[in-house]
């Protein structure tokens, strides 16, 4: 993913008319940038945001989906191909730390595909035992997933409260029919991208800073060596 200027947006992804039913009808600031687009992550820093505070506003576009920011007089831009796009799954806070790996998002933490700050936040989240640790403003997490050129998947992750939940839910569906995905239709897949060398490295790097535990590891490591 990279960021676009609404022009190369209109010209890379396509143009919608102003009576197209697109126009100014996408998600307007109902989901916030949660994690997993670096230049996004650096524009929040660069403005001195937080993400909670950040607004994303969803259009479709003809070939496309476009996901943007605003902050003060700046907008950052970006978007997914429809033949890159995967699947979309939202999951609740509280599914995400009861189920741990049995989550889409935490088996993209386990498969390698949410790595850095926002995989040691989801990594918290998915604690063992009785550890309950709650993201403030978090109710819902919106997880997109998407292939680049070389077909290697990557997510993005948003979020909604529950009050915006229904609203977001019904646009989805509404745009992406069949890829809007329950999460128990989501298989694991830690395979496909990385060899089991990569994903044990990642594991040990995962346990070193805190986001595994010595017995999820373990776990872990099992899972992949008897696959």
């Amino acid at each position: 993913m990279r960021l676009y200027s609404k022009e190369e947006m209109e010209l890379i992804f396509g143009k919608y008319g102003f009576f197209s039913g697109e126009a100014g009808q996408g998600l307007i600031g109902d989901i916030r940038y949660f994690g997993g687009f670096d230049k996004f992550d650096d524009a929040i820093e660069n403005n001195n945001y937080k993400k909670e505070n950040v607004p994303v506003y969803v259009t479709i576009r003809p070939r496309g989906i476009e996901f943007y920011l605003t902050m003060g007089f700046s907008s950052y831009r970006t978007g997914i191909f429809f033949d890159n796009f995967q699947y979309c799954v939202i999951e609740h806070q509280d599914q995400i730390i009861e189920q741990k790996s049995k989550s889409v998002i935490g088996r993209a933490l386990i498969g390698g595909l949410l790595l850095g700050p926002v995989g040691a936040v989801v990594g918290g989240m998915t604690g063992v035992g009785s550890k309950q640790i709650k993201l403030n403003d978090v109710d819902n997490i919106i997880t997109i997933a998407f292939t680049d050129e070389s077909d290697k998947e990557y997510i993005i992750l948003f979020s909604c409260t529950n009050k915006k939940l229904k609203k977001v839910q019904e646009y989805f569906k509404s745009k992406f029919g069949d890829k809007f995905k329950k999460p128990s239709d989501i298989q694991p897949n830690t395979q496909s991208n990385t060899s089991i060398a990569d994903e044990l490295l990642k594991l040990k790097e995962l346990l070193d800073s805190g986001v595994l535990t010595q017995e999820e590891f373990v776990e872990q490591k099992n899972k992949i060596l008897n696959n």
